[in-house]
């Protein structure tokens, strides 16, 4: 299920039940509208913000693992990292007009996804068993084809990521090889934009997968 509550946690609702494996969330806040992906079945889905939420699918067809998801309310576009099918597509804001964004080697298990709205920026997670796993960013308005590096020197497994693009800072989770069944802590670390200037910012978090700012 997706659910929602106030900050302090209290008022805690059902926004979309009998969901199978979501993931990935984002926040339409100009729209008010929330959007996630779903595992199982591979589906996009949407919902108001406010009540009533009449959450729906929006996209249902040729997904496999939906991972990652991202809203760029200004350009009316939805963004998501497919993990299995190695790419990241976009589609309207009610999943009309979908088209590949990026689906090459730099997109391999892709994960993590954020976009900065200010420098018009998208920044992804991904992995290989050659590479490791990385960081990259592209131009928004762009093919995908300017991808550059920005991993933080010594991440070894990062999943999740946020962008606050006014103080210059990008935000991760990073699971340092935990599994179910292998409990290694994982952390939530910070760098500038670039990669650069890397710091763990907590430790000791069990399986962490996604990450969310609140900026005042």
């Amino acid at each position: 299920s997706i659910r929602r509550s106030n900050l302090d946690g209290s008022d805690t609702t059902n926004v979309a039940s009998n969901r199978g494996s979501p993931q990935g969330v984002a926040l339409d806040l100009v729209n008010r509208k929330i959007y996630w992906t779903d595992q199982n079945p591979g589906a996009i889905g949407s919902a108001n913000l406010d009540d009533p939420p009449a959450p729906t699918d929006i996209i249902t067809s040729t997904l496999n693992t939906p991972t990652g998801i991202a809203v760029d309310s200004v350009g009316e576009k939805i963004y998501w990292t497919d993990w299995a099918l190695h790419k990241i597509e976009s589609a309207d804001l009610d999943g009309s007009n979908r088209q590949d964004f990026l689906a090459n080697t730099n997109t391999n298990n892709a994960s993590g996804l954020a976009l900065d709205l200010v420098n018009r920026k998208i920044y992804w997670v991904s992995w290989t068993v050659e590479t490791g796993t990385r960081l990259q960013r592209a131009d928004l308005d762009g093919d995908g084809s300017d991808a550059e590096d920005v991993t933080p020197a010594g991440a070894t497994q990062l999943w999740g990521i946020a962008v606050d693009a006014e103080r210059g800072k990008i935000y991760w989770v990073e699971q340092n090889g935990t599994t179910f069944s292998n409990q290694v802590p994982g952390d939530v670390g910070s760098a500038n934009l670039d990669g650069s200037n890397p710091r763990v910012l907590l430790r000791g978090l069990m399986f962490p997968k996604y990450v969310a700012l609140g900026v005042w």
